[in-house]
């Protein structure tokens, strides 16, 4: 009777062990697929990329300087943002709106004047 009891005991230690293998695992953020709306024909080629390159460097060559002094100034520190942290970020957002993501821009790329502390 002792065997039964111990038996018993094991197998539902080992069920409760074991989990319930029937529940799925809720899904997160990354496991998710990315998949793009639209991949463009022309960005295979070459030419496209140097004509993309020439077009923003026109650009800006042709805005003016501000040459005005300032009275004062916004200091926007981002800790932990490597070129590597930012591209993703960049592609990450993109993505997030079902496009390739390498195209997108973060807010703060479009400020006037940016550097880079390391």
């Amino acid at each position: 009777m002792a065997r039964v009891h111990i038996t018993i005991l094991f197998v539902l230690a080992a069920k409760l062990v074991s989990g319930d293998v029937a529940a799925p695992k809720p899904k997160k953020v990354l496991d998710t697929t990315m998949n793009p709306a639209y991949i463009p024909v022309e960005e295979k080629h070459g030419s496209f990329w140097k004509k993309s390159a020439a077009q923003t460097l026109k650009a800006k060559l042709a805005e003016q300087p501000n040459t005005n002094k300032a009275k004062n100034g916004i200091l926007f520190i981002g800790d932990g943002m490597s070129l590597a942290t930012i591209m993703a970020a960049r592609t990450f957002s993109g993505q997030l709106q079902q496009s390739l993501g390498e195209e997108s821009v973060l807010d703060f790329e479009n400020f006037p004047v940016v550097g880079l502390a390391r």
